[in-house]
């Protein structure tokens, strides 16, 4: 660039507000003009009457509250941002106490089956590879080597006495408190520099958030039965399945 369009463009950044900071004012003059004015060749920047152009639409850029639309434009993105943010600090949170439950010879699935036991008691198994968001088969052999060792009961169920039902034993009381301990220090990791009213807002909020999806699935499969039922009418089960399979393909 020209020194003399230099000079000019850095006097109008700090005379805009920008600053010291000239170089990032040069960037948002050249990048969010509303216009996207292309510079393609250097021998442009040395025409003076551009120039002028631009720091002429730069100013009244400036002067129209620009700089309050970049503002709000920043919090959008923030907002954009927020399931990015809550996968990345569901998966470090979760590395990081996977690490620890490693020390311990612990496996990750292993503690999602005792802490949805523990919670649950006498659930299925499928209901529990539900909860625990792990493959059913994968829950089988959890379970069967858990029940070998003692810190699972399989009792059959009195209403269906193809199924059981899931409950933890005594012995697995330690394991159990070994899990939280693991949990509240990744916890107190994570809230580090969060005071407890910020806390309890955030963990308010989260449970609010939850809620509302849980109500959406439900709707969702709501919807989808009175679907299948205006499709049917009352058609056999064969049929039943064959209208669902339609509906789902043309969702």
């Amino acid at each position: 660039m020209a020194p003399e369009c230099q000079g000019a463009l850095y006097a109008y950044a700090q005379d805009a507000g920008f600053g010291v900071r000239g170089q990032i004012g040069l960037g948002y003059l050249f990048i969010v003009l509303p216009n996207r004015i292309q510079l393609k060749s250097s021998l442009l920047l040395q025409q003076s009457a551009l120039v002028v152009n631009i720091i002429f639409v730069a100013s009244n850029l400036h002067k129209g509250g620009a700089l309050k639309q970049g503002g709000d434009r920043r919090k959008m993105d923030k907002a954009r941002n927020f399931g990015f943010l809550l996968n990345e600090v569901s998966r470090r949170y979760v590395q990081r106490f996977e690490k620890r439950a490693q020390k311990m010879s612990l496996t990750l699935p292993t503690c999602k089956v005792l802490a949805c036991l523990e919670r649950n008691a006498g659930i299925s198994q499928s209901r529990l590879a539900e909860l625990a968001n792990i493959e059913p088969m994968t829950v089988v052999r959890i379970l069967d080597r858990m029940e070998a060792e003692g810190l699972v009961e399989r009792r059959a169920d009195p209403i269906d006495r193809r199924a059981h039902c899931l409950y933890l034993t005594l012995e697995a009381r330690p394991a159990l408190d070994e899990i939280w301990r693991l949990a509240d220090q990744t916890r107190a990791e994570t809230f580090l520099g969060v005071s407890q009213a910020e806390r309890t807002a955030f963990l308010d909020v989260l449970e609010r958030l939850a809620l509302n999806l849980r109500g959406l699935e439900v709707q969702s499969v709501d919807s989808d039965a009175q679907d299948v039922q205006a499709a049917t009418g009352g058609k056999s089960l064969r049929s039943v399945r064959r209208a669902r399979t339609a509906v789902a393909r043309t969702r």
